[in-house]
């Protein structure tokens, strides 16, 4: 018989990474936004005003399955519960996590668990779940059965190519046109000395980090906006991230492109299991050379380096930008899951009106959720 209990504090996440480690490692590809480091990082960097709400689910005293839920205040009177590390960053495929041969009694007990803590809540939040998985099919079903208000929205796409083990053969995959484009840039940025290199080492990360926060803000600075990396708390909540290597294995990829010792375009991409993720970049548009594909070169550079390393996916993550299907065929689709217990909480979901995605949904901004 399974049996949980909900951990509200740090202290008693912290204790249980190791078996929350070995969770998130049952899926190669999808497990990287699921461990314990992306949740403590994001929940200490970039949400500090929630707090944890992890539901863990044990089998005769092991750990089996992990719900990593959070408890996040949406205005002064509806709380919610949200699975974390998708808000303000971009933390893809958030899930239960459980052994494959209790997955379907874990999501009977954690749907238990969270009916159990109907006090706490007004209204469920499941952000980046995969559109087509189990926990988005069992959501509805639960909130049906006790008839909750459900609404899935914010379907987002998420190219990736399914790696092959020799480079020049994914680049036959490509076609002529772009291996010809792909190959000139390349001659013209080495004749004009570029180079690249790539840091994973915990040591050396900290300037690496800045100097893409840096190239970031340039890019998006350039069409007047701020861009991902400009928000509070992320140039800390990487660098925390990055400090925080499990089993030994460093998953930070990031490339820095540089001419005559100059940093000029930067990618930071995560190395999980079998999958490469590409997280974030930047760049100079001031650059005289920018407009030779600097970015695509250091997109065809990481691709390779995970050929190397064995990896049999490359993800690209959320968003159908056109530049990443000139490399990737194949897509996945993630959604966002509300469901609404309360009068409130019921309002609020039919206030958004049906059209309307619920990227509108946020929590208090930081400085509000303290002052209240």
């Amino acid at each position: 018989m399974l049996v949980a209990d909900v951990l509200t504090t740090s202290e008693g996440v912290n204790a249980i990474v190791p078996e929350w480690e070995s969770l998130a490692r049952q899926d190669a590809t999808e497990g990287f936004f699921r461990t314990p480091a992306w949740f403590l990082s994001w929940m200490r960097n970039m949400r500090p005003d929630a707090t944890p709400a992890v539901i863990v689910v044990r089998d005769a005293g092991k750990i089996v399955g992990i719900a990593p839920f959070c408890r996040l205040k949406y205005n002064a009177y509806m709380w919610a519960l949200c699975l974390a590390g998708e808000d303000l960053v971009c933390g893809e495929y958030l899930d239960v996590l459980a052994y494959a041969e209790h997955r379907v009694s874990v999501l009977e007990t954690v749907w238990k668990t969270i009916n159990q803590m109907q006090s706490q809540w007004d209204l469920i939040v499941l952000g980046a779940a995969l559109a087509e998985g189990d926990l988005v099919r069992e959501a509805r079903t639960w909130a049906a059965a006790n008839q909750f208000m459900f609404r899935a929205e914010e379907e987002r796409i998420s190219p990736f190519i399914e790696l092959t083990t020799d480079y020049e053969a994914y680049l036959a995959t490509l076609s002529k046109k772009k291996r010809k484009n792909l190959a000139r840039a390349r001659r013209i940025l080495e004749e004009h000395g570029v180079d690249i290199k790539m840091y994973a080492e915990p040591g050396e990360l900290g300037p690496a980090i800045d100097a893409l926060i840096e190239l970031h803000s340039l890019r998006w600075n350039h069409v007047q906006k701020s861009g991902t990396l400009g928000q509070p708390g992320f140039r800390e909540f990487l660098k925390e991230l990055g400090s925080r290597g499990t089993r030994g294995q460093n998953f930070f990829r990031l490339y820095i492109m540089r001419a005559q010792g100059r940093a000029i375009a930067a990618m930071l991409n995560f190395h999980y299991g079998k999958s490469a993720m590409q997280f974030q970049n930047g760049f100079d548009p001031g650059w005289e050379l920018a407009q030779h594909s600097p970015g695509s070169v250091l997109i065809l550079y990481a691709i390779q380096k995970a050929i190397e390393e064995g990896l049999i996916c490359y993800d690209f993550l959320r968003g159908a930008e056109d530049y990443k299907f000139h490399f990737a065929h194949q897509f996945k689709r993630t959604t966002t899951l509300a469901i609404a217990r309360t009068l409130p909480a019921r309002a609020y979901l039919l206030a958004r009106g049906a059209g309307l995605a619920i990227r509108k949904f946020r929590p208090l901004a930081r400085k509000e959720r303290l002052a209240s």
